[in-house]
């Protein structure tokens, strides 16, 4: 008895593995991001991206702000220096210099905050 169990145990794992994987990739992502804003930095080296970021009936938009490289694309991904509830109607980005940058109109509802990211000073107002 203890026998067939491995056995059907060991059959069955790979089956579950790989419909597994197949759910996981045969769906996009639920979520969206719909940029509001761009500031590139003086080099052109980076931007500060401004998104509102959606994903699904469940779940409310949010205001999110990521920095990236300037040749990059804004992924499908949440921010990753600021994260609040609501929409992003009242904010401001202005970089101070290549590694500084000033954003006013943040929510006290924030979930994320980053001060510094790859070198670069974030302040917030």
């Amino acid at each position: 008895m203890k026998k067939a169990l491995k056995i059907a145990a060991i059959s069955i794992t790979p089956l579950v593995l790989i419909i597994g994987i197949v759910i996981t990739y045969s769906f996009p992502s639920m979520c969206e991001n719909k940029i509001i804003k761009i500031a590139t930095s003086p080099d052109s080296t980076n931007k500060i991206v401004l998104f509102e970021r959606s994903c699904g009936a469940t779940t409310g938009f949010s205001s999110q702000i990521s920095i990236i490289n300037n040749n990059d694309n804004l992924s499908n991904e949440s921010g990753n220096i600021y994260i609040a509830e609501g929409y992003p109607s009242n904010y401001s980005m202005v970089w101070i210099s290549n590694n500084s940058v000033y954003i006013t109109g943040t929510s006290e509802n924030n979930f994320k905050k980053v001060l510094k990211f790859n070198n670069i000073n974030i302040q917030y107002e």
